[in-house]
């Protein structure tokens, strides 16, 4: 299987690409990391996530080589925490309040003998 991370649309420029050979479970179904696999080509560390569209084109060979047949491309959506997360990290802080009422002085006594 090759999966490829590509920039601006469904048919944009290839900036990571990995192949993996992911094994299926009982019901036929895989689950990948994307980033571990083996390295064809890109830099998946220096991808801009904040500024861009992203998609994810997955083929697959089902002989096991590279001769990919079935493909599918689709887009990577932002997770509701990670939306909340792009805002909350830039957001602006609130004027300074007002000082408080100081308190009382307290004198400290000498400090007696340690063995």
């Amino acid at each position: 299987m090759q999966l490829s991370i590509l920039e601006g649309s469904a048919s944009g420029t290839a900036i990571y690409v990995e192949t993996q050979s992911p094994i299926t479970n009982i019901n036929g179904l895989i689950s990948l990391e994307i980033g571990i696999g083996t390295f064809v080509s890109g830099d998946f560390t220096t991808i801009d996530w904040g500024n861009n569209n992203y998609f994810i084109k997955t083929e697959l060979d089902i002989t096991g080589g590279t001769n990919y047949t079935i493909t599918g491309t689709s887009k990577l959506l932002s997770v509701p925490y990670a939306l909340y997360a792009k805002t909350s990290g830039r957001s602006t802080p609130d004027p300074q309040g007002e000082q408080g009422l100081k308190g009382d002085q307290v004198i400290q006594g000498d400090q007696g003998i340690q063995g």
